[in-house]
C-alpha cells in the first residue's frame, strides 16, 4: 500500500499522554521493474522534514502575534511560490521555514558534505524561503545558548526578533539569490518568438551564462499538441551549453517551458522557468 508522492508528518497521543510521531513517506523512485526504491540521499532530508513538523508546528500556535507583522510582510513577497506549494498562509510558511532550516542544521551537525548542504539550502531558496540561511544561523545561535534557552520554545521570542530583520531585508535577499541563478543567454538555431523556423531544424542549442550540473533535461509543454518530439540531448564539455535533438513539423506553433528541474548549477541553483515560443514554416 502506498500514499502516492505526498509526504506527511503525523502524531498520535494516547490517553495517558504518551505521544508517538511518524513520518509517512511518499514514493517517487522506482527501479527498472517498477518496485519502489528509497535511496537515502534523496529521501532522508524529506524524512527528517516530516518528523520535524511534530516538534515545530505547535510552537507558532502558542504565540502567533509576535510573528504576525513580519510573517505577513514576507508572505506578500513570496506568496505566489508559496501558493504553488499549497502553503496558503504566512503561518504555514513560517512553520515550513523552521522545519527546513532544522533539516539543514541537522546536516551541518551530522557531517553531511558541503555539496549536500549547499544543494538543500539552494533548493529552499528557490522554493521562496529567501531567509533560510539566516534562519539556520539563528538555530546555530540557539544551539550555543542552550544554558539560557533550554528548549526551542523558550527561544521563539528571539526568532521572532530575527524575523523582523528578515522582513526588512527581503528585497535584498531576493536580489542576492536571483543574481546567483544561471541564465539563458542565447539560442542557436532559432530566436524566441520567431515565426519562420525551418521544420527541418533538427537541433536547438541553448547557451547559459555559467556551467550547469550537466545531467538531464527539463521541459514541459503548455499543451501536448504544441510540444515538439524530443529525441535526445547532450551537453558541451564546459557544460555551458546543451543541444536538444528534436523533430519539428511544418506550419505548426510550438510552446515550451524550459525549467530548472535539471538545468541547474552543480550546487543546485536552478534557472528560472523560461517560456520559448516559435512557429515553423
Amino acid at each position: 500500500m502506498g500514499d502516492g508522492g505526498g509526504n506527511y508528518g503525523v502524531g498520535i497521543k494516547s490517553p495517558n499522554g504518551h505521544k508517538e510521531v511518524y513520518a509517512i513517506m511518499g514514493t517517487w523512485s522506482m527501479d527498472s521493474v517498477g518496485m519502489a526504491q528509497f535511496p537515502l540521499q534523496s529521501y532522508f532530508p524529506t524524512l527528517l522534514h516530516e518528523f520535524n513538523h511534530s516538534f515545530v508546528n505547535y510552537l507558532l500556535e502558542k504565540d502567533t502575534a509576535i510573528f504576525k507583522d513580519s510573517g505577513e510582510k514576507l508572505f506578500e513577497v513570496v506568496k505566489d511560490k508559496m501558493n504553488r506549494q499549497a502553503y496558503g498562509s504566512w503561518q504555514t510558511m513560517l512553520n515550513e521555514a523552521l522545519v527546513r532550516a532544522a533539516v539543514i542544521k541537522y546536516q551541518k551537525d551530522h557531517n553531511f558534505s558541503a555539496e549536500e548542504i549547499s544543494k538543500e539550502t539552494n533548493e529552499q531558496l528557490d522554493r521562496g524561503f529567501l531567509w533560510i540561511e539566516k534562519l539556520v544561523d539563528e538555530l546555530e545561535n540557539f544551539d550555543r545558548r542552550r544554558d539560557r534557552y533550554p528548549t526551542l520554545e523558550s527561544y521563539m521570542p528571539v526568532i521572532a526578533d530575527a524575523y523582523r530583520s528578515y522582513a526588512s531585508a527581503i528585497s535584498s535577499l531576493n536580489d542576492s539569490f536571483e543574481a546567483k541563478r544561471p541564465k539563458i543567454i542565447s539560442y542557436e538555431g532559432l530566436q524566441d518568438g520567431q515565426s519562420n523556423v525551418s521544420s527541418t531544424l533538427g537541433q536547438l542549442k541553448i547557451n547559459f551564462d555559467k556551467p550547469l550540473l550537466g545531467q538531464g533535461r527539463s521541459f514541459r509543454g503548455v499543451s501536448k499538441e504544441n510540444f515538439p518530439e524530443i529525441k535526445g540531448h547532450h551537453y558541451s564539455l564546459d557544460k555551458q551549453s546543451v543541444t536538444i535533438d528534436w523533430k519539428l513539423e511544418p506550419n505548426k506553433s510550438y510552446e515550451i517551458i524550459i525549467t530548472g528541474n535539471s538545468f541547474k548549477t552543480a550546487d543546485g541553483i536552478p534557472i528560472k522557468d523560461h517560456y520559448l515560443k516559435f512557429s515553423t514554416k
